[in-house]
């Protein structure tokens, strides 16, 4: 993995829904739909769907072409690092509270340099971290998924798990 920032030891964990901007608990999500293969599956099966719509033969390149393997690498990173996040259940206090610890028990450390995120900073997190592989397989994915309405379905999706398992604010 990456190597990143460390951001404080604790994190209050709750979710914000990104299209009314309510808090969602985060018992809402039982132990078995939140784990760490189903959050890493379901953001890649959502990416994979999006890009799809926008850079038909994009796995070719992600095999064969050694500036956006290294993006995807990276991106890679980031989405398992998110997830390992979200689902340290483990790692949970009586005070609704974790340490950022992986399953080794080392601390990890988090590219995001404040304690709680927003649902505004986890759409610049997620849209720069996107940007950083799709611009090398479509340099304007963003026109695209603004212009095409399935593509842009497409993205709100992908933008609205992401913000699921991202946003985390006080209760």
């Amino acid at each position: 993995m990456s190597l990143m920032n460390q951001i404080g030891n604790k994190y209050k964990i709750s979710q914000i829904d990104s299209d009314n901007n309510s808090i969602i608990k985060w018992e809402q999500f039982n132990s078995n739909e939140l784990n760490f293969e189903t959050c890493r599956n379901t953001l890649l099966d959502k990416f994979e769907n999006l890009a799809n719509q926008f850079a038909a033969g994009w796995k070719y390149h992600i095999l064969n072409t050694d500036d956006i393997k290294k993006a995807w690498i990276n991106f890679e990173d980031f989405y398992t690092e998110i997830c390992s996040l979200a689902t340290e259940r483990e790692l949970f206090t009586v005070n609704d509270e974790i340490e950022p610890r992986d399953i080794t028990g080392s601390l990890f450390t988090y590219s995001i340099t404040n304690e709680y995120r927003t649902p505004q900073q986890c759409d610049e997190l997620l849209t720069r971290k996107v940007d950083a592989l799709a611009s090398k397989l479509s340099p304007n994915w963003t026109t695209t998924i603004t212009n095409i309405n399935d593509t842009s379905k497409a993205w709100k999706d992908f933008k609205r798990y992401f913000q699921q398992i991202c946003a985390q604010n006080h209760r």
